[in-house]
């Protein structure tokens, strides 16, 4: 591992346990058992290294199966219930990178952290949102040219709704007592899939 992964990882995990206002860039640097001057050489701050850990953690997940949607073969039903999938599985993709100890739901409270705090990692983040509602805006596409997505309403806010759907769910996770969002969020986007589908 390289001693600029290693420090992501120190700090991912200090983030999660400490919280990102908490922990400080000293606490930090000791955790690595690295100079000063050798961190710095890496990393200049704490903002810094939440962007860094949230590019490598989650905008790259995004990413990747926004990629994978693109590479998908099917019909767009099936692409759909593929983009759900992978969506309710970013989920298990947190707490794989979360250790048992630690509850997944800080993660997202770190992002959104990031998202207060940096504008560098909003305009990152809007990008990624942007790709995202592209694909699954010509995904809406293909199935009214297809007829199997209803028509009277448009691709683009098809591909809204889709996302809002997304980020509703996603932000219940962080405010509901117990971890069931992962099957409100299916829900949620099986019930929106029924409702845009052509019978």
């Amino acid at each position: 591992m390289s001693t600029r992964d290693m420090i992501l990882e120190i700090a991912f995990r200090g983030f999660l346990e400490e919280g990102f206002e908490k922990i400080s860039l000293n606490e930090l640097i000791k955790r690595t058992g690295l100079t000063k001057g050798a961190f710095y050489y890496h990393f200049e701050s704490k903002d810094e290294l939440l962007r860094e850990i949230l590019q490598k953690y989650f905008h790259a997940y995004i990413e990747q199966n926004i990629n994978m949607l693109i590479d998908f073969e099917g019909s767009v039903a099936e692409k759909v219930n593929f983009s759900i999938k992978s969506i309710t599985n970013v989920q298990e993709r947190i707490k794989e990178l979360c250790s048992q100890n630690i509850d997944p739901k800080a993660f997202l409270m770190l992002f959104y952290e990031g998202l207060k705090r940096d504008e560098q990692l909003r305009e990152h983040n809007q990008h990624y949102q942007k790709k995202a509602l592209a694909s699954i805006t010509d995904l809406m596409e293909q199935g009214q040219a297809s007829g199997e997505i209803r028509q009277d309403i448009s691709a683009k806010q098809l591909a809204n709704l889709f996302q809002a759907c997304i980020r509703g769910s996603m932000f219940d996770w962080v405010i509901m007592d117990k971890d069931r969002s992962k099957k409100v969020l299916r829900e949620n986007l099986q019930t929106l899939l029924k409702t845009i589908m052509v019978e």
